[in-house]
């Protein structure tokens, strides 16, 4: 039982080597992958089910067989959603992981159950609006809102300093 404890702790000392670490609203806590995908699914799910329950309204007022609709329907809807919450909670950042010299993100899913090392970017570029903050980290951009990060004011300025960190001469 201690030794699965030890390899647990050495495992999160692994995958978090970081100086500043900055968490979303969004960041899922101590949940479980398959908890967050299936509140991630609520919204997408009832979106895919309407024109399936408006259908088989307008089959049961013409009198028509029913069924049809909700057994393709349904799977079709769930397959759908299934589809979009995987998809929107792979874009969603929940992690912000930074060093002066590189960053890494994570998103919603992958911060539910770290099961891999942090992957470590140069920070690209760095653009402050009013209300966001557009960073360019590989290939990918992303638009942190004022909103979703509770300590923007310290990410803001943390993720300036990695972009230009001070160099001693």
């Amino acid at each position: 039982m201690v030794d699965a404890v030890d390899r647990a702790n050495s495992r999160k000392d692994v995958l978090v080597n970081a100086d500043f670490v900055a968490k979303s609203v969004r960041h899922p806590g101590s949940r479980s992958r398959s908890y967050v995908f299936s509140t991630g699914l609520m919204k997408p799910l009832a979106a895919c089910m309407l024109p399936v329950m408006i259908g088989a309204l307008i089959a049961m007022l013409e009198g028509l067989p029913v069924l049809q609709y909700l057994y393709v329907g349904f799977p079709l809807a769930l397959g759908i959603a299934a589809i979009w919450t995987s998809i929107d909670s792979g874009r969603k950042l929940a992690e912000i992981h930074l060093r002066p010299d590189a960053i890494a993100v994570r998103t919603v899913m992958e911060s539910a159950e770290p099961r891999e090392p942090l992957s470590w970017f140069r920070l690209l570029d760095v653009r402050v609006l009013n209300s966001e903050i557009k960073i360019t980290v590989g290939y990918d951009i992303f638009v942190l809102e004022r909103e979703k990060w509770p300590d923007f004011e310290l990410l803001k300025s943390e993720l300036v300093k990695s972009l230009y960190p001070s160099q001693d001469l």
